[in-house]
């Protein structure tokens, strides 16, 4: 796919990798599956991601401008996100959302039993964010 997008020009290709092929080709993957629980695939996805971004703007980015690149367009950066930052995120909103499906096709259950979904929970980067995000919001940070 990256290879397609060099030969288009650069803005055109920015502009498809960014709304059409990254992310938007895979959340339907990384709502329905433990992508979380492979780092190495999903650090090999960024990789992949990063070297197809330099190719089409034809720049090197370093440590910092990669970063960067992950910043919202509005507080200046690409708008591009990160496959191991979202897949976790995108896996449990996924099974939040399918509760009231579950427990109308299955009421014997324990409510809340989706396949998964408590191990997602207790991964450090989930426990982490969320503390972080709490605090946020309460004002402790």
């Amino acid at each position: 796919m990256i290879n397609r997008l060099i030969a288009l020009p650069s803005h055109v290709a920015y502009f498809l990798l960014k709304n059409c092929f990254a992310i938007p080709k895979l959340t339907y993957l990384l709502r329905t599956s433990p992508a979380w629980k492979f780092p190495e695939w999903c650090s090999d996805l960024d990789n992949q991601l990063k070297n197809g971004l330099e190719s089409i703007l034809n720049i090197q980015l370093d440590c910092v401008q990669w970063t960067q690149a992950f910043l919202l367009i509005k507080s200046g950066g690409l708008g591009i996100r990160k496959i191991t930052d979202i897949a976790l995120p995108a896996f449990l909103a996924s099974t939040f959302g399918v509760h009231a499906l579950v427990n109308f096709i299955c009421p014997s259950l324990d409510e809340g039993t989706v396949h998964l979904e408590e191990e997602a929970k207790e991964t450090k980067s989930f426990q982490h964010s969320y503390s972080s995000n709490v605090s946020t919001k309460l004002g402790y940070n």
